[in-house]
């Protein structure tokens, strides 16, 4: 994508951020004359919300980002027909379980933050159709030691955050074994020193800072 280009978008993407009626609409029409006529028709409902996105030279929509915005569940199925979306954020918004049950088909996802959304561990059974994943960003969520048995999929999981959990000692065996974890943010969790240590025992390059 040229330099014009992409400059346009971003003028778009804040543009939408604090447009409303009319000028919303016009807006959105504007974003669809810059990009290939099929992704305008999946992104300009996002775009409404106050969505920013990254596309490629191809018109390929790689990085998407609703955090902040009034993204809820029945938006979702929209996001997912996304097919080659790498990157999705959605921290601080509503989303569920519900909503976050759609996302299965985001099989080449590498970055998902879910910070302070309603998750809790059922929802996290979706990212084990996301193998390509290595950074997973759940902290401030309802997610606890049962939830992180979900995680072993993830063999390329090297960032992953917790902070501000119901996840304890109890999680220690399941993290332990997720074989590229390199950066495990847990302040504000239930993992003791204790269990820090025996997290360093089975990963002695495990760093608990970014």
């Amino acid at each position: 994508m040229n330099t014009c280009r992409r400059a346009l978008l971003l003028t778009l993407s804040a543009a939408l951020t604090l447009a409303t009626g009319p000028v919303l609409a016009q807006t959105v029409a504007q974003a669809a004359s810059v990009l290939p006529p099929d992704v305008a028709a999946r992104v300009a409902p996002l775009l409404a919300l106050g969505a920013k996105f990254d596309i490629d030279a191809t018109g390929v929509v790689r990085k998407l980002d609703l955090s902040r915005t009034r993204v809820v569940d029945a938006d979702l199925p929209l996001v997912a027909t996304l097919a080659d979306l790498e990157q999705l954020d959605l921290r601080l918004t509503s989303v569920t379980d519900t909503g976050i049950a759609h996302l299965r088909p985001l099989g080449k996802l590498q970055v998902l933050n879910l910070f302070r959304t309603r998750l809790t561990d059922q929802g996290l059974a979706v990212v084990q159709a996301m193998p390509r994943l290595h950074t997973l960003l759940i902290g401030g969520t309802q997610v606890s030691d049962a939830g992180m048995a979900r995680l072993a999929p993830l063999a390329e999981l090297r960032k992953l955050s917790i902070f501000d959990t119901a996840v304890g000692d109890a999680a220690v065996p399941a993290l332990a074994a997720l074989p590229a974890l390199a950066v495990l943010l847990l302040d504000k969790s239930r993992i003791s020193a204790e269990g820090r240590q025996a997290l360093l025992a089975r990963n002695p390059k495990l760093s608990f800072a970014e």
